[in-house]
């Protein structure tokens, strides 16, 4: 995924009845009115990285290139529905956890940026790891033995926790380097069109 903006998806205003989403607050404008609803990207970086995407040669069967909305916000997404919400109401086609921070900070001080993503999973129930038997809240960081026994238990129970992570995994290495290609071709675009910026 080229993003060509960012939506911060979960800030906004829980009612009993509804989600109001109001987008983060604008300080520019100190009222306590004026909301950003969005964080559109450069276009000038945009377009780079999208014709970098569609030349890079990939050693197995090349993935899917989107330049779309991606939708980021402090959540994990593992729920159909929820998933669903974000493009009805977003038009967003991929959800990442960093984007929307990285936008903000990145436009707050007037500086070009760009969101490279690549999709690990399909955001859904499909994740089907049981993450609160495999986390601790304790205030001391558990040893390396601790952690190895809790998670070997949590497998024990329900082993079908081992092929869901396995997959996970699989999902995160093949979209990390799906992602590095894109980044390098990026880079390499860049460089050679920089007097032009």
């Amino acid at each position: 995924v080229v993003a060509d903006r960012v939506v911060p998806h979960d800030n906004g205003w829980y009612t009993p009845d509804t989600f109001l989403h109001l987008g983060v607050y604008n300080g520019a404008i100190p009222d306590g009115r004026h909301y950003r609803r969005d964080w559109p990207g450069s276009a000038s970086l945009f377009r780079i990285a999208r014709d970098a995407a569609s030349s890079v040669t990939w050693p197995k069967t090349p993935p899917q290139i989107f330049t779309v909305t991606l939708a980021s916000g402090d959540q994990v997404i593992a729920s159909a529905n929820k998933k669903q919400w974000l493009v009805t109401t977003f038009n967003a086609l991929a959800v990442d956890m960093e984007s929307a921070a990285v936008a903000q900070i990145a436009t707050l001080n007037n500086v070009p940026w760009l969101a490279i993503r690549a999709v690990s999973d399909q955001a859904d129930a499909s994740i089907n790891i049981n993450v609160s038997r495999l986390i601790t809240y304790d205030e001391t960081p558990p040893s390396k033995t601790q952690t190895a026994r809790q998670m070997i238990a949590a497998l024990i129970t329900d082993p079908d926790q081992l092929k869901a992570i396995y997959q996970l995994r699989q999902g995160i290495r093949l979209a990390a380097k799906h992602a590095a290609l894109v980044t390098i071709a990026t880079v390499r675009n860049l460089q050679q069109k920089a007097p032009a910026l």
